[in-house]
């Protein structure tokens, strides 16, 4: 119950950028690259909508990045 208005923008985000007409049925793609073996594990909550950059919760801290 805590994380149902993110998952909603995350659906609607997906939704979104899902494969249309415009782009020849295709998506946009990004170039990604290795996690860092020392990275710190969160969940993962939905997209930032402001800027290019996921929400995060860290449970040991019970924070939202």
């Amino acid at each position: 119950m805590l994380f149902w208005a993110e998952a909603i923008n995350t659906t609607i985000y997906l939704k979104n950028r899902s494969p249309t007409k415009i782009l020849n049925n295709n998506t946009p793609k990004e170039d990604r690259k290795k996690i860092d073996a020392k990275a710190i594990k969160f969940i993962f909550i939905s997209y930032c909508f402001d800027h290019k950059e996921y929400k995060t919760f860290d449970p040991s801290t019970h924070k939202v990045f």
